[in-house]
């Protein structure tokens, strides 16, 4: 995915907003990172047969990645407990970000299955 300039990212929300931070593509590439180690962690406890902590490393995975599509796609992430504002980064940041929320979703309620 190509990441977009500073010029053409959305950015509905205020840049003084104190529940978002601005993020550089060198951040959000961090934050693509530790997704991938937490899924790594995450695949490795679940063979094991440590769902919690399994669980734990996906809850991480999944919130370093919905950084990394709201970075990307905004230039921001969210910086606040309420997870709603995360949800609205994500809602901003175009089709993919729409997605993100339900595919997340789904991953939650199929871990809380087994």
């Amino acid at each position: 995915m190509k990441c977009r300039s500073a010029s053409q990212r959305r950015t509905a929300l205020s840049k003084s907003s104190p529940r978002t931070k601005a993020v550089t593509i060198e951040q959000a590439t961090q934050y693509l990172s530790k997704t991938a180690e937490f899924l790594a962690s995450a695949y490795v406890d679940l063979t094991q047969g440590r769902k919690i902590a399994a669980t734990s490393s996906t809850v991480h995975a999944g919130i370093n990645a919905g950084d990394v599509v709201s970075a990307v796609r905004s230039g921001r992430r969210s910086a606040g407990d309420a997870h709603d504002r995360a949800v609205d980064l994500l809602r901003m940041s175009g089709p993919v970000g729409l997605r993100w929320p339900e595919a997340t979703r789904s991953a939650r309620d199929s871990q809380t299955e087994g």
